[in-house]
């Protein structure tokens, strides 16, 4: 029974009828009682009705099945409570995809709820622990919608913006925010946080002003700015001095949090014994961000004392406050454990530190283990920690990808890549383990370097499939090493077509690089560039902007007529001349575009080449039939490019078995003064020689002036004279014609 026919009324009607018990009527005088039984009845159902039972979607002992399409299905989630529904650690992109459908609700329903100023409070406060830059783009979108949702920009949801511009390196907004005039509003907690940051961008010192002139006094603010003293280069005394006199005028007291930043710069001035004075007088104290701090200066202390012992105490005591421990102090402890520096011992070690402190070896600590160590220690090492933590990040794949890349193991380096993204789909929401561009960036380069056109295939796949837009200085570069290391056209347009995927917009020169890669790249299995990829990948250049020139029309030509002069000196088998087929098919191929497209400028140069692959690929008539469109040219350009054209055509006419159509195009190009170029002279000498006028050829090499003609072309004519029938011959009247080239000419007989 179709749908709609089982959902019609009276059908319905009909079947809650036919699963009711059926209840005899009452007899009718002088009628027959309907109870009585009748004789089709004992006969039992019939094939219809037994059809007809077969056909139901219903059972008769469960009726209430029969209306199971009638329940009503669960209310959809709301937007808005679905952007609540994602809030908790992990990626931002689940939470910034839900907030995305809720936006587009509100712009196609005005009566869809927005998020209440509390709800704004608890996303802005969850989204502000992240650090990820996609936790910072969703904080401003967050702010940039207040208005959308009616709220407005209060100073609660300011500070959680400030917090997470300036936890995620973008500290230069947030200034732009303060300077704005939102300052006041800003608590010491946002103003920490935002010196820090801006610590690495430069604009620390603007920052700790504005703070002061907004009455924030923290000594923590001093402190971060000290912490970034101490860096690489060494500590900038007079730096150091003008902060400590900043911090006496602001009447601001050196506290705990003072010393333990003094404390790493005591050491870097190589005063060790006033750090460890100053450190030793510490009290305990409850602050779980100051007590971590100090117990951290502590260890720096003794690594500096180099005491193993004593850092070994401390970092019992924060085993036992249940503080971090810093890895550059378990790597202390370790490396002076380690009898030598090799997993075995690297391994012992890390299990003595454990029995010694009572504390795991955390996976920072792991990681700065692992980068100790060349690279092949450096795998198997990571191989056992892997039974302890899991270590592998992005950052550390990062950096043993480099190694492989740079040591040529690309196979090494795409298994790590692999464990790397085996690991980020076990555990998704962690975003340090995430593969990043740096490491397709890595991959791509080792690829190009080493010619490794399948797992740079791969690289791309993944690119695209991650949505990253490839950028690099190198693409050109790359491009063209990794097409040049194709086996073939169509792994070499594969690779052209996968770049083009992933790259942002392409430069002229990149599209002229990866063309020209593409023409020269000559394999056993594709030994011609088919005109028809070309001509593909000039229309992307074209669909880009740019003009494709004729200069890579004429690139084509030149390899094909290369390859036809190589096929042609191969003795003839069915395989040269399918080759030679195959070449002259491209060539028309690439004729008939020119011809065609009115897009493609057709240059002199162009038609020359053109010319030459046809004469080479055997097809004089038609490279004579270029001859008659190149004609009508030669008046308006360069004599060079005239004399090219004439010793093409008299080759085609040579090869072509056309003497009397070469004689008569000498005559006309002698006449137009473009006969005294040396290719032209060359080509006509050997014409003549080919058709066994050698003294022709002689007479014309002592006619030639303007310049005159010189020893080169008399070769010409000795090694043709190899092939007559009476060389002798043809050597005495060279040496009569030309006594004083005869000395040189006759070491060639020689040879």
């Amino acid at each position: 029974m179709p749908f709609r026919a089982r959902l019609n009324p009276s059908t319905l009607a009909r079947r809650v009828a036919a699963v009711r018990p059926v209840r005899p009527l009452p007899a009718v005088s002088g009628a027959l009682s309907l109870a009585a039984t009748s004789a089709s009845a004992s006969a039992g159902p019939g094939p219809r009705t037994l059809e007809l039972r077969s056909n139901r979607t219903y059972k008769t002992s469960a009726p209430a099945q029969a209306f199971s399409f009638f329940r009503r299905k669960p209310a959809p989630i709301k937007p808005a409570d679905a952007v609540m529904a994602t809030l908790g650690p992990g990626l931002s992109d689940p939470l910034a995809a839900a907030y995305d459908n809720l936006i587009k609700w509100i712009e196609y329903d005005g009566n869809t709820r927005r998020l209440t100023g509390e709800e704004m409070e608890r996303l802005m406060a969850a989204i502000s622990g992240r650090r990820s830059a996609a936790a910072a783009e969703l904080m401003q979108r967050l702010w940039n919608d207040l208005a959308l949702h009616g709220l407005q920009p209060e100073d609660r949801y300011l500070r959680q913006l400030i917090y997470s511009l300036a936890r995620n390196g973008k500290a230069d907004e947030a200034l732009a925010l303060l300077l704005d005039g939102h300052a006041e509003a800003i608590e010491a907690r946002e103003w920490i946080e935002l010196v820090r940051s801006a610590v690495k961008t430069g604009n620390a010192d603007a920052v700790l002003s504005l703070a002061e002139e907004n009455g924030i006094k923290d000594e923590r603010l001093y402190a971060a700015l000290l912490n970034a003293l101490n860096g690489k280069d060494g500590v900038d005394s007079a730096q150091l001095q003008a902060l400590l006199d900043r911090m006496e005028r602001n009447r601001v007291k050196p506290g705990l949090w003072t010393e333990s930043a003094l404390v790493p710069i005591y050491i870097m001035l190589g005063d060790v014994a006033s750090a460890k004075s100053m450190a030793d007088a510490w009290p305990s104290v409850e602050d779980e961000m100051l007590r971590s701090s100090l117990l951290s200066a502590k260890c720096e202390v003794e690594i500096a004392r180099r005491d193993v012992t004593a850092a070994v105490e401390v970092i019992r005591t924060m085993a036992g406050t249940d503080d971090e421990v810093p890895p550059r102090a378990s790597s202390f402890v370790i490396n002076a454990y380690r009898a030598s520096p090799t997993v075995r011992d690297t391994v012992d070690a890390v299990h003595r530190f454990r029995g010694e402190t009572g504390v795991r070896l955390s996976k920072e600590g792991w990681k700065r283990l692992i980068l100790g160590m060349d690279v092949d220690n450096a795998l198997a090492l990571l191989e056992e920690a892997r039974l302890e933590a899991a270590v592998l990040d992005e950052p550390l794949a990062k950096a043993l990808i480099g190694q492989l890349c740079d040591a040529g193991r690309i196979d090494d380096a795409m298994e790590l890549y692999d464990e790397l993204v085996i690991a980020s789909d076990a555990d998704p929401t962690n975003e340090s383990r995430q593969p990043s561009m740096d490491i397709f960036r890595r991959l791509l380069a080792a690829c190009a370097r080493e010619g490794d056109t399948d797992t740079a295939l791969s690289v791309l796949a993944a690119i695209k499939e991650k949505g990253f837009v490839l950028r690099t200085p190198k693409l050109g570069e790359q491009l063209t090493a990794l097409i040049a290391a194709a086996p073939d056209h169509v792994i070499a347009l594969d690779l052209y077509k996968a770049f083009r995927a992933v790259s942002g917009g392409w430069s002229a020169a990149t599209f002229s690089f990866a063309i020209s890669a593409f023409v020269r790249l000559r394999t056993k299995s594709s030994a011609v560039p088919p005109p028809d990829f070309v001509i593909e990948m000039m229309h992307d250049m074209r669909k880009a902007g740019y003009q494709p020139g004729a200069e890579i029309l004429t690139s084509v030509l030149a390899s094909y007529a290369s390859l036809a002069k190589r096929i042609a000196k191969l003795p003839p088998t069915a395989e040269t001349e399918f080759k030679r087929s195959a070449l002259l098919s491209a060539t028309r191929d690439v004729r008939t575009l020119t011809s065609l497209d009115p897009l493609i400028v057709v240059d002199l140069n162009l038609l020359n080449t053109l010319m030459n692959a046809l004469s080479c690929c055997g097809a004089s008539a038609e490279a004579l039939r270029v001859w008659d469109e190149i004609l009508p040219r030669l008046s308006s350009e360069d004599k060079r490019a005239g004399e090219v054209s004439v010793a093409i055509v008299i080759d085609a006419c040579s090869y072509g078995g056309q003497f009397a159509r070469a004689k008569k195009i000498w005559g006309w190009a002698t006449r137009h003064g473009l006969n005294s170029g040396l290719g032209a002279r060359s080509a006509w000498i050997e014409c003549l020689c080919r058709y066994g006028k050698y003294e022709d050829a002689i007479a014309a090499v002592k006619d030639f002036s303007d310049p005159p003609a010189d020893k080169d072309l008399a070769a010409i004519v000795l090694k043709y004279g190899f092939r007559s029938d009476s060389p002798q011959v043809v050597f005495d009247a060279l040496q009569e014609a030309f006594p004083d080239w005869w000395p040189d000419l006759s070491k060639l007989i020689k040879k």
